[in-house]
């Protein structure tokens, strides 16, 4: 995207970035045992490269935006959930699954419609399985970043 604007992709205003026919979303349609969890992605190359136009730049800045911002929004909605705050457990999985869904982390996005989709037909229950692979997905999204990142510095660096 040539007209990029850093100041769009406050982490808060990643939910702007909601593109309703891109493949990542479509699974937002399914309940979360519909879901065939292999065809997911811990991230969707492809659909990211879709959305930046392949502007690695691009990229790399959604993803550090959204690996930050995940990490504050887990964090919340630990302390919501220690707290059995229903509306704002499902406040905070709902805009999860969404940030997730719009960079194509296919699995947090998952694990965060599970628990939303819990929270919404009144089973608020032990939520530790979920929250252990959420994390578990958040760090595999951040070790391929990593990965790819070092790669494109090396890439960058022998040109």
């Amino acid at each position: 995207m040539n007209s990029f604007n850093d100041s769009s992709l406050h982490p808060l205003n990643l939910s702007a970035l909601h593109l309703a026919e891109s493949p990542s979303m479509q699974h937002l349609a399914k309940t979360p045992e519909e879901m065939d969890k292999t065809t997911l992605s811990h991230l969707d190359w492809s659909y990211l490269h879709s959305l930046s136009d392949a502007d690695p730049d691009f990229e790399r800045t959604l993803i550090e935006l959204f690996l930050q911002d995940c990490q504050e929004q887990l964090a919340q909605l630990k302390e919501a959930i220690a707290q059995t705050n229903i509306k704002e457990t499902e406040r905070i999985a709902h805009y999860i699954k969404g940030a997730s869904a719009n960079i194509g982390a296919q699995y947090i996005q998952h694990y965060a419609q599970q628990i939303e989709h819990q929270v919404r037909h009144t089973q608020f229950t032990c939520f530790d399985t979920e929250i252990s692979r959420l994390e578990i997905s958040l760090s595999i999204v951040q070790e391929i970043f990593a990965n790819s990142h070092q790669h494109s510095d090396i890439a960058e660096a022998s040109d």
